[in-house]
């Protein structure tokens, strides 16, 4: 189904001949020499603003050898327009159209297809630049034909997807492509419900996505003006380089970059999928046997099915490995309490020990001396250094176990279902919070030793002055009685 240029249909019942056009990404040029009257100008006027969608701006100049000056109007703007209509003449022959494509609601004009692929085919980088800027400002793009009749929108898939970055970061971790700072663009950004066979656009959209699905399966990939190379690390290491003019479209890289990255280990399947393409490919990596896909599928039926094995015993050596672990987990943390609670006793014991004998010794107003008070700091000295040594082992036991279980979970990182690593994640975490519970511990029980040893301080303190004035009062009393006698 060819498709014409709209607004040369416009100009095709008039005299006219040629002279430039080119539609690139977000323009269009068009110079003509044209033979038109005054009333037939502003019909053919009317025509084309008609056409044009209100996104889109268009501004027309004309010029005259024979006056040596030129006149134009502005699509957006009506004045210019009327005093364009009254201002030309018969010798305004060679118009120039300068058409600028605005993107609103998603949506972007192809106005010529026919120059829009020759452009892109020729400049292949500078246009996904151009589509890449659009993307990321507007998340996706649709195209909309502009003809006569109608128009004929192209709707990518990549309209449903939200996690555009995911995918692109994916991308560029297994992927090296070497434009990936300018060209943030994924295969689903090209890729489209339109089925007509014909259709040379779909065709170039085609081509576009065939080339990113290459991008994220390929090792290392380039483009360079409008070349593409590619080198891919398989069963053999290829490396070809193509022209866009002659790239193939094969809707299988597509379908294997989907099965790829969608679901499952993207690095297994990934490796997987270069070893069939580089068996299986014919002439050139970029064209491949019909085959490859449902070969991809076979073989990877087969790996898991001799890999479920090897998979159930790595499984049950880390389930043995956590249950190990957890268990000397729960000793460390027995043998900690009980340490502390015999600790804790002693203390206890000390204590009630001196306010009982100070309680039953007659005549001793202070129970806490200068003598006990130091026995006493002594005392919870040696508690809180026996804590603290048995504290710094407990944490140091602890972080060895986490030592072991991240090192056995990094070796089988890759063979375990994201779901059950997960899972194996929250036992991380568990010695995360056993080493804070020590510490915390600690913290709490050196406050409490402090704060009592402070208050039996001050306690000393009251009953030595209060001891003190009472001797200074009977020293006073003795004094008076003697003076009087």
């Amino acid at each position: 189904m060819m498709k014409t240029n709209v607004l040369l249909n416009e100009f095709s019942i008039f005299d006219y001949s040629l002279i430039e056009i080119n539609e690139k990404i977000t323009s269009l040029y068009l110079k003509i020499n044209l033979s038109i009257t005054k009333g037939e100008l502003g019909k053919l006027v009317s025509a084309i603003n008609k056409i044009l969608p209100e996104r889109d701006t268009l501004q027309v100049n004309t010029a005259s050898e024979e006056l040596g000056n030129s006149i134009g109007y502005n699509s957006q703007n009506l004045e210019s327009i009327n005093k364009f209509l009254n201002e030309w003449e018969d010798s305004y022959n060679v118009f120039s159209l300068n058409l600028k494509k605005n993107v609103n609601d998603n949506i972007l004009s192809i106005y010529s297809p026919s120059e829009f692929i020759k452009y892109i085919s020729t400049n292949l980088v500078l246009s996904l630049q151009d589509f890449s800027n659009l993307v990321v400002k507007n998340s996706y793009i649709c195209f909309e034909y502009i003809s006569n009749t109608g128009s004929l929108k192209y709707i990518p898939s990549s309209k449903g997807i939200i996690h555009r970055d995911k995918f692109h970061l994916m991308n560029t971790e297994i992927c090296n492509f070497n434009n990936s700072e300018s060209i943030k663009l994924i295969p689903e950004d090209f890729t489209f419900n339109n089925n007509y066979e014909t259709d040379e656009l779909l065709k170039l959209f085609n081509k576009i996505q065939t080339i990113l699905s290459i991008i994220s399966l390929y090792d290392i990939t380039s483009l360079n003006k409008s070349k593409f190379s590619a080198t891919l690390s398989g069963q053999k290491k290829l490396k070809t380089e193509i022209d866009f003019d002659d790239l193939l479209c094969n809707q299988d890289f597509f379908k294997i970059y989907n099965w790829v990255y969608r679901s499952g280990d993207i690095e297994e399947k990934i490796g997987l999928a270069r070893n069939i393409i580089s068996i299986h490919y014919i002439d050139n990596i970029f064209k491949i046997a019909d085959n490859t896909f449902v070969s991809l599928k076979s073989n990877y039926k087969l790996y898991l099915k001799s890999n479920t094995k090897n998979y159930l015993e790595m499984k049950s050596q880390i389930e043995d490995h956590l249950w190990n672990t957890n268990r000397q987990m729960d000793s460390i943390k027995k043998e900690f309490s009980k340490n502390l609670f015999a600790s804790l006793i002693g203390v206890l014991t000390f204590f009630i020990t001196v306010i009982l004998t100070g309680a039953l010794t007659a005549n001793k107003p202070v129970v806490f001396t200068e003598q006990v008070l130091l026995l006493s700091w002594i005392f919870v000295s040696i508690f809180f250094l026996i804590l603290v040594f048995k504290s710094i082992e407990e944490f140091f036991s602890i972080k060895k176990l986490k030592a072991e279980y991240e090192n056995m979970i990094s070796r089988y990182k890759n063979l375990i279902d994201n779901q059950e690593f997960k899972t194996y994640e929250k036992t991380k975490n568990n010695f995360e919070f056993n080493l804070f519970s020590v510490n915390r511990i600690l913290g709490f029980l050196l406050t409490v030793a402090i704060i009592i040893c402070l208050l039996f301080s001050n306690n000393f303190s009251i009953e030595k002055n209060n001891q003190n004035k009472r001797k200074k009062t009977c020293k006073i009393i003795l004094q008076v009685f003697e003076y009087r006698m």
